[in-house]
């Protein structure tokens, strides 16, 4: 990471009120995203996402095959082309419609920076290892994707 990008971080965080949390470095996943998790005074936890605007544009709704091959990945795939507005969209949805995402607590789309709430470390994939019934995670999370199917995505 840049030092002007840490800059820029860390100017962020000052705006959200989260200058005094300690910040810990968390597993990437396979994007250009980075995640931190902030540890506030309080005893309480955020996530810090850090998505650099580095990737292409998104694909306009109307493209046709040839326009999305030519516009690259993100385009041909539909991906949200690292668009933390796209996140932050996404997110108020799935809440508004009943389900579980974080709690954007502030973000900056120009910047690609976001801060969110925290929901822990409770994987499915590590409770299965730990024993854990997998039927009825997996009975819930069925339950989740028919309840995004059935719901009217906004524009």
């Amino acid at each position: 990471m840049t030092a002007e990008r840490e800059a820029l971080k860390a100017s962020f965080l000052l705006a959200a009120g989260l200058q005094d949390a300690r910040r810990e470095s968390l597993a990437g996943d396979a994007s250009t995203r980075a995640y931190e998790r902030l540890f506030l005074a309080d005893g309480s936890r955020r996530i810090f996402m850090d998505q650099p605007p580095v990737e292409s544009a998104p694909c306009p709704p109307d493209a046709d095959p040839g326009t999305r091959r030519t516009l690259g990945y993100n385009a041909m795939a539909r991906l949200a082309a690292g668009r933390v507005d796209a996140f932050v969209a996404v997110a108020g949805w799935l809440n508004r419609s009943g389900l579980s995402a974080p709690r954007i607590e502030a973000f900056d789309a120009d910047l690609g920076l976001a801060v969110m709430e925290d929901l822990g470390d409770d994987l499915f994939g590590a409770r299965i290892a730990n024993g854990a019934d997998e039927g009825p995670l997996y009975e819930a999370a069925v339950e989740a994707l028919v309840h995004m199917q059935a719901s009217p995505v906004p524009d």
